[in-house]
């Protein structure tokens, strides 16, 4: 393959470079590529771990050439340390490259609070970012917080993705205050967030009932996503109430491993008279296998069967995960009730 065949291998269309379904190719290759670049070249995605001097050289490289104008710039997967992160947010702050940047997708990396800090200063008087994922990182308490404070006065953002980190209920307490004061984002993850506290068994309703509240005040996030939090009962009937009382959220995942079915069942007459009849999706996805069997299912039949058919008749979907052992049955089930369903 000659040299321009490669790159046409790795470019492509809207102005975006993809190195990560090239194999084997090293970051040496990628310096070099990046610095002949002469033209436009608005997405750069290399999650790839590369280690961070090398992907240092890259960064350099990039606000060395003169053609690019990135919008969107995904370094998944590349063990991004604190220390390397702040050298990106200094490039970010002060080069042309990144005056345009509407997408930074940091997911996968080592980001502590350090490296949370040092990019909240960049959030707080940025204007062009839209979208930022810093979903399966190490950002604790206080990164989570300097993150949250800054988006207060932010009014870009639109999608943030903070899940698989590792702030508890501190920092959860502080997406309460985030969802009543920001009025621009529209789709905020937050799954795997432990809002309980072992020292303090009431501590988890106290931030529940922080950002379910925030969530009736708010008129403008459409998407909210809090799965695998460790709830208990009583933090469910938060949520069932705020989603009662929202009018604006589109998708709403609050699915949790112990307490879910009950969840559901308890507030069947929510779900029923304002979830779906404002054609809303709730993805019952990550209710575990162990949990869902037969035994689950009979208890419950009404309840499914509600969810279900009145999903469909609002034209939205009704995802559900089975273990294998109970497809046999839950077919029988749509059957009987005379459900059409496809695989």
């Amino acid at each position: 393959m000659s040299f321009l065949n490669f790159l046409k291998d790795i470019y492509q269309t809207d102005d975006s470079f993809d190195f990560n379904h090239i194999q084997k190719i090293t970051p040496e290759w990628i310096i070099y590529i990046i610095g002949i670049l002469d033209f436009s070249v608005k997405s750069l995605k290399f999650a790839r771990n590369i280690n961070n001097n090398f992907l240092t050289d890259i960064l350099l490289a990039l606000v060395a050439n003169p053609f690019m104008q990135l919008e969107t710039l995904d370094l998944s997967y590349n063990e991004i340390s604190d220390e390397l992160l702040i050298t990106l947010v200094n490039l970010l702050i002060n080069n042309r490259v990144f005056v345009n940047l509407k997408s930074l997708i940091l997911y996968g990396n080592k980001i502590g609070d350090i490296g949370a800090k040092a990019l909240s200063t960049y959030l707080a008087s940025n204007t062009t970012l839209i979208s930022l994922n810093l979903n399966n990182n190490r950002i604790g308490n206080s990164g989570v917080i300097d993150i949250n404070l800054a988006l207060e006065t932010n009014h870009t953002i639109r999608d943030l993705y903070l899940s698989k980190n590792q702030y508890d209920s501190v920092g959860a307490t502080s997406f309460g205050y985030l969802i009543s004061r920001n009025k621009n984002i529209s789709s905020l993850s937050i799954s795997y967030t432990d809002v309980s506290d072992a020292n303090n068994i009431s501590n988890s309703e106290v931030v529940t009932n922080n950002i379910a509240y925030a969530l009736t005040k708010n008129s403008t996030l459409k998407k909210f996503i809090l799965n695998n939090s460790n709830m208990s009962l009583a933090d469910n009937d938060a949520f069932a109430f705020a989603v009662q009382k929202n009018k604006a959220l589109l998708c709403c995942k609050i699915n949790d491993k112990t307490v879910y079915i009950d969840y559901l069942n308890r507030n069947k007459i929510i779900w029923e008279n304002h979830y779906w009849s404002r054609q809303r999706h709730l993805e019952f996805v990550d209710y575990p296998y162990k949990y869902f069997n037969q035994l689950i299912f009979n208890k419950y039949e009404d309840t499914f069967h509600s969810m279900i058919t009145s999903t469909l008749l609002c034209g939205s979907e009704f995802n559900i995960y089975l273990p294998p052992e109970m497809w046999e049955y839950i077919f029988s089930f749509f059957q009987r009730k005379n459900i059409m369903v496809s695989i």
